[in-house]
């Protein structure tokens, strides 16, 4: 089944990505992201731990929100 949607032969169900997506500790919206930059900076921040509280959670994602600003910023700059 990989195989095939590897080769294009057919389209991943949306459930199958938000599947991968959790498996992996990011968001359906990290799958799909074209830009490579935004991609490896989301693929970098994605935490896998435990013995995160929330509050580790919260600070985490606000400094991705600013790392994907960045990015964002560095782009339209160049």
């Amino acid at each position: 089944m990989v195989s095939y949607y590897e080769t294009g032969n057919r389209n991943i169900p949306v459930n199958d990505l938000q599947k991968l997506a959790d498996i992996f500790g990011i968001e359906l919206l990290d799958i799909l992201e074209e830009n490579e930059n935004l991609n490896s900076a989301n693929i970098a921040l994605a935490f896998r731990a435990e013995i995160l509280e929330q509050q580790d959670l919260n600070v985490i994602a606000n400094f991705k929100k600013i790392i994907k600003n960045y990015i964002k910023l560095s782009e339209m700059d160049q």
